[in-house]
């Protein structure tokens, strides 16, 4: 029944937030707008403007998606806490020439 409805739906933005009415045209149109800003920098830099500044991107709906799953690496575990969930006993490594 979800996939009979259009991407603008209220039940579609329900489930998939501002990604639901973001497709394929929207991210071609983005990335030739992007790209035109990458071409005006290049031809301000050779026309010798000081400093140009490069355009921001046009932000995506899985930018911030992206953003928060970077914002906290997860917690590497410790050799103790290793051992520990292996069950193995004490926390010494031992080397064998063998």
């Amino acid at each position: 029944m979800l996939r009979g409805l259009p991407p603008t739906s209220l039940t579609a933005r329900a489930v998939h937030g501002d990604a639901a009415g973001w497709g394929v045209h929207e991210e071609l149109l983005a990335g030739v707008v992007d790209r035109l800003g990458s071409a005006l920098y290049l031809l301000q830099a050779v026309a010798g403007v000081a400093n140009p500044e490069h355009p921001p991107a046009v932000p995506r709906p899985t930018d911030a998606e992206r953003v928060a799953a970077t914002e906290a690496p997860p917690k590497m575990s410790t050799k103790e806490e290793i051992r520990a969930f292996f069950g193995m006993p004490g926390t010494e490594t031992h080397y064998s020439e063998n």
